[in-house]
Parts: C-alpha cells; structure tokens; sequence
C-alpha cells in the first residue's frame, strides 16, 4: 500500500502480520523499519550500531526496530513468542528513507492507542472480499495515524527541515541513480544533471543525504539485491549482474559488507521468516 502525502513523500506499508519466533535465530537485517508489539511470550531484542544494545519490550509493549540496522531476537522464560510485525518506510526524493534519519527510540513511550492501530493494520490487511473505497479509506488514515503517532516520540534534527527544501538540488541526481542504479554512473553526468560543478555537488550531497553518491549507489544496488533474493528464484550470480555487479565474487562480497550476511544466507533466513 502507497500513500502520497505529495510528490516526494511515500508512506509504504509493506507488510502486517504475525510472526511465531520459536527460537534464538542468527543476526538478520532488512530494508525497512519494523514496527511490532509481542502479544505472548519474553523476548529480548540484541542491536548493533552506535546505538546498539539490549532492549526488553514488555506484553502488549510498541518496539521499533530501524531498517537497515542487524539485530537478533532472543527467547526469555518460554518456548515461543507470538508477535505482531508492521514494516514501513517514509520515503522522499526518489526514495531515500527519512525513518534511517530520525533517532526513533526502540521503545517509544508506552502507548495503548499505537497498539490498538497496529491491531487494527492487521484486521485491515487480511484478505477480504470487502475492497469498499471506505475500507481503503480507513486503512489508509490508520497507517497514517500510527505513523505520526511514533514520530511524536521524537523531535527530528533540527537541521532536517532547513535541508529538505534544498535537497531539491540533488533531486535529479537521486532520481537518475534510482533509475539506473545498475548501470555506469560517473560523478560528471551528476553534477550535471544538478547543474553544479563537481565539487559543490559532491559536498552538497554528502551533507544532504548523508553518505557520498556512491555510496547511496551501492545502498540502492543492496536494497534491490535484497528485494530479489527476497521474492524471485534468480541464482546469486543472475541477480549481482541485475544490480550492477556481474563479478558474482565481487557481488557476495559487497551484500555482506552491508548486511553482514552472505547472499544465500540472507534468502535462507527470509524463507524462515527470521523478521523481527
């Protein structure tokens, strides 16, 4: 489900269901920020990164869990934990993930009314015959709601908004590498493309975007790559050459500098719904 706010920003609910975690998995990394509650059982939640750690979400407790970030759940005083799981992004300028740019905590403030709307995401996502404009409607304003809800847990950077009308500048740059992030892309026809000269456009991006153009590259090359091993049966070596890395070697190597996983060790961890 997409949801446009206007031109550049996208609310993109990818999932809502329950997930049965039955035992201790291994490390695990996705593309989009997870939204879940644990409706039964204990379970800890180990994260890496600068803001890495242990959290411990109470029954009934809302835990965000970033994209993009590795963490491994962990069984606490039970067999199994039941857990409801709603995955999103908020994308803007092509695609970048505004949720990757907001210090969310993991564990917002205790909020009964985000868990009764995630409840209600996963009544409005099964399948049903009802496809009325005001199911869609309703579906649509939850989404939205849960949503803002989170992010008045937190108070954005405050350099965030003065960046966004500018980073109207690099806009065509970020579309240009969207749409053929599997080709050859040179710091030229960039900078041209934003009409800059190369130096400006480089530190204008970096500062905008967080992270230099090429590297944005090889972060949408991965986050295709995972779409592929995810929802297609393309061999390693089809979908490395699909992204822009036809070195199958070179492809492996790359997947698991930014996910810390081998590729066919992600698609094994997909298949058994190691989400949360």
């Amino acid at each position: 489900m997409d949801t446009t706010a206007d031109a550049e920003l996208r609310l993109r609910i990818h999932f809502c269901r329950r997930f049965l975690v039955d035992r201790t998995h291994s490390w695990v990394c996705q593309p989009f920020s997870v939204l879940a509650v644990v409706m039964s059982g204990g379970l800890e939640v180990e994260i890496t990164g600068p803001r890495g750690g242990r959290i411990k979400p109470v029954l009934g407790q809302v835990f965000f869990l970033p994209a993009s970030v590795r963490r491994r759940p962990y069984l606490v005083g039970c067999d199994a934990v039941d857990a409801l799981a709603l995955a999103v992004t908020l994308e803007y300028l092509g695609g970048l993930d505004l949720l990757r740019r907001i210090d969310i905590p993991f564990l917002p403030e205790p909020s009964e009314r985000m868990r009764a709307q995630l409840l209600a995401m996963e009544e409005l996502e099964t399948p049903s015959d009802d496809r009325s404009l005001q199911r869609l409607m309703t579906r649509q304003a939850v989404a939205h709601s849960l949503l803002s809800g989170l992010l008045a847990c937190v108070s954005p950077s405050p350099a965030l908004p003065a960046l966004l009308p500018e980073e109207q500048r690099c806009a065509p740059a970020l579309r240009f590498m969207d749409e053929h992030s599997s080709g050859s892309v040179s710091m030229a026809e960039l900078s041209e493309l934003c009409h800059l000269s190369r130096t400006h456009f480089f530190r204008l991006f970096r500062l905008q975007v967080g992270c230099t153009p090429f590297e944005y590259l090889r972060q949408r090359r991965v986050q295709q790559a995972r779409r592929l091993l995810a929802e297609t049966g393309m061999t390693v070596a089809e979908i490395g050459g699909k992204v822009g890395w036809p070195d199958p070697y070179h492809f492996s190597r790359m997947f698991k500098a930014a996910t810390g996983m081998a590729p066919t060790h992600y698609r094994s961890n997909w298949r058994k719904q190691r989400l949360v």
